[in-house]
């Protein structure tokens, strides 16, 4: 050892190792600290492209609810967001998408409006609906396959709409749990 440090192919290292490391054989045989923290270049760029992924498919979402929630904005609709607290994922995007893009939406009210069947293909865009009010609006059955994509729906409120009676009971079939309110229902 020179100075108290291991130095030289022909010395052995000693018998604990210096503070931290572990000695390991090199390929040409001399011994050489191990670091018990070492990464490589490529997994740090496999980290950073599942953080922009993850990233990106929440902006996506966002954006797909940003542009439902306009819609309803612009045919004089309402909604209502869920009281509960966003988790922090949902706090962490919320910062940097904005509450309209990133909370989920429990209700939307389009009861009067001029939403028409194209329109409420938007809605598809909503992370988890649990009402949706359609009372007295145009829509027809063109909007069976939009409303059939909510799937966490549990009230659907189509009284008084354009929407035929097997379209309904099809509904009621895509829909299992959902209830589904029409004029002649008794329920």
């Amino acid at each position: 050892m020179v100075g108290g440090r291991y130095k030289g192919v022909n010395q052995k290292p000693p018998a604990r190792g210096i503070q931290g490391y572990n000695w390991v054989m090199s390929d040409q045989g001399e011994h050489r600290p191990r670091r018990w923290l070492q990464f490589r270049l490529r997994w740090l760029f496999v980290l950073c492209t599942l953080c922009a992924a993850w990233l990106g498919w929440q902006a996506q979402q966002a954006l797909d609810q940003r542009r439902a929630l306009r819609m309803v904005v612009r045919v004089r609709g309402t909604y209502e967001f869920e009281d509960a607290p966003p988790s922090t994922a949902q706090a962490i995007v919320s910062k940097l998408f904005g509450r309209m893009g990133t909370h989920e939406v429990a209700a939307i009210y389009l009861q009067g409006t001029t939403v028409t069947d194209a329109e409420l293909g938007l809605l598809a865009g909503l992370k988890s609906p649990r009402r949706l009010s359609l009372v007295s609006t145009a829509v027809g059955d063109a909007s069976l396959t939009a409303l059939a994509r909510l799937h966490s729906l549990e009230c659907l409120d189509l009284r008084f709409t354009q929407i035929s009676t097997e379209a309904v009971e099809a509904l009621r079939h895509a829909l299992p749990d959902t209830r589904i309110y029409r004029w002649n229902d008794t329920d």
